[in-house]
């Protein structure tokens, strides 16, 4: 992998996120996207937070030094409504079902905040580990992106 080049986990993430953001842009308006869970925070509902939680490492074989890749990725859904809540969600799990493109990224020359992508096979989704709302506690009293939140965590591979 050369120095400008991000490595698989980090790819499975950008790939879910940029396929996400660009199915939710087009059918969807006002909604925010975001990898970073405490900036979700940040800006108003509906926010959709991306990113990836662990890699499950194993070999393909026995007595092999290849290694096979189960990526755990979760997503979060602040909506501004139950009812938003679960449209979202739903639009969201049958988005992934039949998974996305994989793309190698990379830095564009000369810019950090910029990302080359070469598209380099596909993300699957293997399972669908969870698909719930998640409750905090009163309505009244919780901050408004507390109020209506889904959780999706998902198990991908790279095929």
């Amino acid at each position: 992998m050369s120095g400008n080049w991000f490595s698989e986990s980090r790819n499975m993430e950008l790939s879910l996120i940029y396929y996400l953001e660009t199915e939710i842009e087009k059918n969807w308006t006002g909604v925010s996207i975001t990898k970073n869970f405490t900036k979700s925070y940040e800006v108003d509902p509906p926010v959709v937070c991306i990113n990836l939680l662990s890699d499950d490492v194993g070999r393909k074989e026995v007595g092999s030094d290849s290694l096979k890749h189960e990526y755990h990725l979760v997503i979060n859904v602040f909506a501004t409504s139950d009812g938003q809540r679960i449209d979202l969600s739903d639009f969201i799990v049958n988005t992934l079902k039949t998974g996305c493109v994989y793309y190698i990224h990379s830095h564009k020359s000369g810019s950090s905040g910029e990302l080359n992508r070469v598209a380099d096979g596909r993300m699957r989704i293997v399972d669908f580990i969870n698909n719930s709302k998640i409750e905090i506690g009163s309505e009244k009293d919780l901050d408004i992106h507390d109020k209506y939140r889904h959780n999706i965590y998902i198990k991908a591979v790279k095929s």
